[in-house]
């Protein structure tokens, strides 16, 4: 009898680790969406200086296929913002890595102007990591 409630402890021990982790990837993943959702905000209501804001979800030494962080706020400022009035993301999927200390986010960017809609095919994917107790874009670091 002592056998069977000792091997039920640790069965309880280890689902309830199982859960932890599966809390802490979902924890993860409503950290990554929350970012999409402040970068719309922020894009839709743009008017007050938003692009700052934006570019504070950028990691300071950006990089991702030759573009560094000016480059992306160039990308911001002249390509979108400039030219569209709205931002929507959908389809986001969240892939980490084995540690879940980066993680590689695809999703459909629609850009709008009220007269038109754009997918935007350079926002289709960005690579984060989880650097000093938060999320923030770092690129894939491919030069």
């Amino acid at each position: 009898m002592q056998k069977i409630v000792i091997l039920a402890i640790i069965c309880i021990t280890l689902l309830t680790s199982c859960k932890n982790l599966t809390d802490s990837t979902d924890v993860h993943k409503a950290e990554i969406k929350y970012i999409f959702e402040e970068i719309e905000i922020l894009y839709n209501s743009y008017n007050y200086g938003g692009l700052d804001d934006i570019m504070q979800f950028y990691n300071y030494d950006f990089l991702h296929n030759g573009l560094d962080k000016s480059d992306v706020r160039y990308i911001w400022e002249f390509e979108r913002i400039s030219i569209y009035s709205t931002i929507d993301f959908s389809g986001i999927s969240i892939n980490f890595s084995d540690s879940e200390m980066s993680a590689i986010v695809e999703y459909t960017m629609t850009l709008s102007s009220g007269e038109e809609e754009v997918v935007d095919d350079i926002g289709e994917s960005a690579h984060f990591s989880y650097l000093a107790g938060e999320w923030i874009i770092t690129g894939n670091r491919v030069e």
